[in-house]
């Protein structure tokens, strides 16, 4: 690591955060070494780390995302279309799918729907992610079966909580 940055080689002038708190000690959430877990939210007895499935066009936000659940241990796969998300859901059998509403040539709404079709459907967490803050939107979101609506640019914070808060209503269906 480069001298007093805290950061691998080759990133020059990058810090990199230890023991992150927010206001007077509290941990984030994306912090691994918080109480809070999301590779504890599984039923123990399926032996296996939280699949998360990404789905967007654009390869650095899937990229960002995966990054950051890593942290924690969490299985990632992703997807840059719906054709391909589609796919990969039914390869990887997500606990959670990170979905972009907005994909080039079609729509995260149309996955949302096939994924809510299929057998098991009920059980998998759908988060939907947009640049559009407006309730029609919202409401579009979740008419198509999305659990949790976030607003883009959304940080790994922000989607590991919506995951807590949505995960145990889901898997215990």
């Amino acid at each position: 690591m480069p001298e007093g940055t805290g950061a691998p080689p080759g990133w020059k002038g990058a810090r990199v955060a230890r023991g992150r708190t927010r206001g007077h000690g509290q941990r984030l959430a994306s912090d691994p070494r918080s109480d809070r877990s999301l590779v504890r939210m599984l039923n123990p007895r399926e032996n296996r780390r939280l699949r998360v499935l990404i789905v967007d066009d654009y390869p650095i936000a899937r990229r960002m995302f995966i990054t950051g659940l890593a942290s924690y241990g969490v299985d990632t796969c992703e997807a840059g279309d719906a054709a391909e998300a589609i796919a990969v859901a039914a390869e990887q059998s997500p606990d959670v799918v990170v979905l972009d509403l907005f994909l080039s040539g079609s729509s995260g709404l149309d996955v949302a729907r096939e994924l809510r079709a299929r057998k098991d459907g009920d059980r998998v967490a759908i988060i939907a992610l947009s640049g559009h803050a407006g309730e029609e939107y919202r409401e579009r979101a979740a008419e198509a079966g999305c659990d949790l609506y976030l607003v883009k640019p959304c940080t790994t914070d922000q989607l590991v909580e919506a995951i807590e808060a949505i995960l145990p209503s889901r898997t215990a269906a």
